[in-house]
């Protein structure tokens, strides 16, 4: 048996009298509980917002794009798209053409991205399954049809139910001379609108959805594109079917994966995530340094014991044990406690939906998002002990010097 441990339990969960050392002891458990909770809940919050970011990012970015890597377009002739096609893994190709764009609806203009694509774009994204009016249809024979961002149906004032009012398309020249009517130094083209899509902000607001065809069209050349998008077995190793890619490709071209396409916001997730950590585990290391106040008072409270302990012939490092020992015990029944109330917390937010974001179409969220990851819950769990050691090894240091300079006789007369 565990002497020093048996005493440390006995001190922290037998029935004592209602005293100081009892409310400091009961305050440390709290404290400890409430930032341990407040941990789990926040990293679970982050984690729950950056899924939700990135699958409206993935349903617009692709599994693999390919772009070259000086200039901003390449031909499509040259390009090894057999090559491409026969990796094992990759599953959709499509060419697509980009260009910027003034965009016109009756009086209104607003500036875009155009982003031309074949027919295989559909099989590679989901923007379809985040349309927020209309129908993702591009082309019908010889027509052409547009997929437009939020944001910009919203600055134009688009309707999809005014079938008389075509958008104009405008795309600079290249190599214009000089001219009296300023309508001459653009590509011009006509094309309704077939459906509004709703992904983010920065998404919505720049991007037009167009066919290649069209693009090609007021870029005056039929086999120029600026990228290539991919679309991937989703069982296959993403890392091995890019570096065989890289292999076929070499360094001309620039083959970014998900996570390599939205870098920005993936950093800056992470940051975030960690000032938040580091802000919270700050708070709690004030929080849980109330246990060096209550082994101070219990040390005090227990000379008698001490002495008598002393006195039966224990050492000094025999009592430094107990009162470790019952420091590491608040910090894990407050640290089980506070992640059990933090899993709970969780599980309420993510079935019940505690703390609402709004109501209504304006929201693409009506509660907060959560997710708890396995990582997260033992890193809280290690955190919160670690520093629990810290302040009790504090604590003991305090009264090293003392315990250890005192014989025992002294320690009797000083315990008396």
């Amino acid at each position: 048996m565990n002497f020093p441990l048996f005493v440390a339990k006995r001190y922290l969960f037998s029935k004592k009298s209602f005293n100081a050392i009892n409310i400091i002891t009961t305050i440390s458990i709290i404290g400890v509980a409430v930032g341990t909770m407040s941990l789990v809940a926040v990293l679970s919050v982050f984690n729950g917002l950056e899924n939700f970011i990135e699958s409206l990012y993935n349903s617009f970015n692709p599994d693999i794009s390919i772009s070259v890597v000086e200039g901003t377009s390449f031909n499509s002739s040259e390009f090894p798209e057999d090559k491409i096609r026969d990796i094992e893994g990759v599953v959709y190709y499509s060419e697509v053409a980009e260009t910027y764009a003034l965009l016109k609806y009756d009086k209104l203009t607003c500036p875009a991205i155009l982003k031309g694509v074949d027919s295989e774009y559909k099989d590679i994204s989901a923007v379809d399954s985040n349309l927020y009016q209309g129908k993702f249809v591009l082309e019908h024979g010889d027509k052409n049809f547009a997929v437009i961002g939020q944001g910009i149906a919203l600055n134009l004032g688009v309707s999809l139910t005014n079938f008389g009012m075509p958008l104009t398309i405008y795309v600079p020249k290249k190599k214009i001379g000089v001219t009296l009517n300023p309508m001459d130094a653009f590509h011009q083209k006509r094309i309704t609108p077939s459906g509004i899509f709703e992904i983010s902000s920065e998404i919505d607001h720049q991007y037009a959805i167009v066919p290649k065809r069209l693009v090609q069209s007021l870029l005056k050349n039929k086999d120029k594109i600026t990228g290539v998008e991919l679309g991937l077995d989703p069982n296959g190793n993403v890392d091995e079917i890019q570096a065989e890619i890289v292999a076929v490709l070499g360094d001309k071209y620039a083959v970014k994966n998900r996570y390599q396409q939205n870098d920005l916001f993936y950093k800056t997730q992470k940051t975030e995530k960690l000032m938040a950590f580091l802000i919270i585990t700050f708070i709690l290391i004030i929080a849980i340094f109330n246990v060096v106040g209550s082994l101070t008072m219990l040390m005090v409270e227990k000379e008698n014991d001490v002495a008598v302990l002393l006195s039966m012939g224990a050492d000094t490092s025999l009592v430094k044990k107990i009162f470790t020992y019952n420091g590491l015990l608040i910090a894990l029944v407050g640290t089980v406690s506070g992640m059990i109330l933090g899993l709970l917390l969780v599980g309420l937010q993510q079935y019940v939906g505690l703390i609402e974001l709004g109501s209504g179409t304006e929201f693409l969220l009506v509660s907060f998002p959560v997710e708890l990851r396995l990582g997260d819950f033992i890193l809280v769990f290690f955190t919160v002990m670690f520093i629990g050691f810290l302040a009790t090894k504090y604590a003991m240091l305090r009264f090293q010097k003392k315990i250890e300079s005192s014989s025992t006789v002294s320690m009797l007369n000083n315990f008396r």
